[in-house]
């Protein structure tokens, strides 16, 4: 996914909980950067990801979440995904390359310098 499409995480998790968690997950390192928990807006007793913060073109970014209270500054580009909870037990994966995904043209990483996760965006500045 790395190759293909510049990919953050973006949370709304405190960076205590979600880092070590994304450390185990994230092998790889397909994520270019994290952003937790104090680069979202809180909004109507929400944590919202506000995407126009990012710096990014809006009409080439997508977010995945599975809380449409996450995304309601941005719907028009999110992509739904059911909630995921892990049980040993379990034999259904969830797919996470769904068709609106897979169609999207690849980012060229170096039309943007990738946010500083060590200095978040206040509340009305964009992540340069």
């Amino acid at each position: 996914m790395g190759e293909l499409f510049e990919c953050i995480l973006f949370t709304a998790s405190l960076a205590k909980y979600a880092d070590p968690v994304t450390d185990l997950l994230d092998q790889r390192r397909v994520f270019r950067t994290r952003l937790f928990r104090e680069s979202c807006v809180f909004h109507q007793g929400c944590y919202v990801k506000d995407l126009s913060r990012l710096g990014r073109e809006l009409s080439k970014t997508l977010i995945l979440d599975n809380s449409p209270a996450s995304y309601i500054f941005h719907p028009e580009n999110a992509v739904s995904t059911p909630s995921s909870v892990f049980h040993p037990e379990s034999t259904v994966s969830t797919p996470l390359l769904t068709p609106e995904i897979l169609r999207l043209p690849p980012r060229e990483y170096s039309e943007y310098p990738p946010p500083d996760p060590r200095n978040p965006p206040s509340s009305t500045q964009r992540v340069q």
